[in-house]
């Protein structure tokens, strides 16, 4: 009963959280928008993009550490919490060394990736580069944040996490309307996000340590603890970048394909679709470490996926509810009657591959108990061949919307394959 209690306590904090990361960047976003221009959101929309793409170095490693840590704080309180604490800091070295290194390929690249990825005219090749070096440091920022985000998923102290969030959300796009009001160009937006996001990921720092008892531990003994979690991690890693690059391989072939100032509704369209993913995730994340635990699992294992996808079955009919209900209106309101009729149909479609996504988790978090790591390689292999075929395909055929399209139909793959869980559930029946 504790456990359940400190799961439902998780996942209020995690709606609360998620509702200022979905409301606070939807809000700030028409003035961005107006005071930027299509040209600069556009790049700045490469900026998430690129980041997005970088980050996934992280991606599986950051759900094995998830599973390593919940496993160690669960452990005896003196004991797991010496062990949670030599491999956080062998893990902080790990992922300065990690941050710093993708940031120098980054900004090394910086002037091939304007000249020959971004469609973008001579004389504004510089904005590009811009867009690149402010990628590359967020990168940087975004892989240590991930860390000790993970950290505190797996400790179940996620509402001082969301608190952190939150704030930082607040303070990095609330603030940062008031810095492009005063100076509306893409150096201004970046350092001030750059600036705003080191400051929450030295909180996030802080808040760590603590979930793990501070450094009262010897160090010897911590770099041999973390090669046995690398080990045979190889694997998951790759597995999960796959997936990671083919939820972003719309937007970078996209970009190939057509100016980068006729993409600025389907960024808008694509940022609105991320914000509705954190709908699902409060759920996921708070019953995260619990259906990782082995004695949680060896229970009953399959009630529990049933609970999780009948509540995030649940948030879908809300979600479509709400868009037949106010889908229009309220895009009109935000965006305008010229920028909300390129952005609804787009939005409906990738609104559809997030609800296929959201109930993926459910079959990739057993697959991380289980160890099942070819089963997640299978998967998201499968859907990044998809999107790569089908995306140049439908642009040409559809335009835009073939982008759209592409992405859904990469999700409804990973979907299908993932449900195993059932099957295995029927079989044991």
């Amino acid at each position: 009963m504790a456990r359940h209690n400190r799961v439902l306590r998780n996942a209020i904090a995690n709606y609360a959280g998620a509702g200022v990361l979905v409301v606070v960047p939807i809000l700030t976003l028409p003035t961005y928008l107006s005071r930027l221009g299509d040209l600069q959101w556009g790049l700045l929309g490469f900026v998430a993009t690129l980041q997005s793409l970088l980050a996934v170095l992280d991606a599986g490693m950051s759900q094995v550490l998830i599973r390593e840590f919940a496993i160690r704080l669960d452990g005896p309180p003196g004991e797991a919490r010496t062990s949670a604490g030599r491999l956080l800091a062998n893990c902080e070295r790990f992922y300065l060394f990690l941050g710093l290194g993708v940031a120098a390929i980054l900004l090394a690249l910086a002037h091939p990736i304007s000249l020959y990825w971004l469609n973008v005219s001579s004389d504004l090749q510089h904005l590009g580069r811009l867009a690149v070096m402010g990628a590359a440091g967020l990168c940087a920022l975004q892989l240590m944040g991930v860390l000790y985000r993970g950290v505190l998923i797996a400790a179940q102290n996620q509402a001082s996490l969301n608190l952190v969030l939150g704030t930082g959300a607040i303070v990095r796009y609330g603030g940062g309307v008031l810095v492009v009001l005063a100076s509306p160009t893409i150096q201004a937006y970046l350092t001030w996000h750059l600036m705003s996001l080191a400051l929450e990921i030295f909180v996030r720092h802080r808040l760590a340590w603590q979930a793990v008892g501070g450094r009262n531990f010897e160090a010897g003994g911590s770099r041999d603890e973390l090669r046995l979690v690398l080990t045979g991690m190889g694997i998951w890693t790759f597995a999960a970048m796959l997936g990671a690059i083919s939820a972003q391989m719309d937007k970078s072939i996209l970009t190939a394909m057509r100016p980068i100032g006729d993409l600025a509704s389907y960024f808008v369209a694509s940022q609105v679709a991320a914000g509705a993913v954190q709908l699902f995730y409060p759920v996921i994340t708070a019953m995260l470490p619990l259906m990782l635990q082995p004695a949680v699992r060896a229970a009953d294992s399959f009630r529990t996926n049933l609970k999780m996808a009948a509540i995030l079955l649940l948030v879908c009919g809300a979600l479509t509810l709400f868009m037949l209900v106010y889908g229009r209106d309220g895009l009109t309101w935000w965006l305008g009657e010229q920028r909300a009729v390129q952005v609804q149909p787009l939005l409906c479609v990738l609104l559809l591959g997030v609800g296929f996504n959201a109930l993926t988790n459910i079959g990739y978090i057993n697959w991380l108990a289980l160890g099942k790591r070819v089963h997640l390689l299978v998967a998201n292999g499968t859907a990044l061949g998809v999107v790569c075929v089908s995306t140049p395909l439908l642009v040409a055929q559809y335009g835009v919307m073939g982008a759209a399209v592409a992405w859904a139909l990469g999700q409804l793959t990973t979907l299908l394959i993932s449900l195993g869980w059932v099957s295995n559930a029927f079989r044991r029946n």
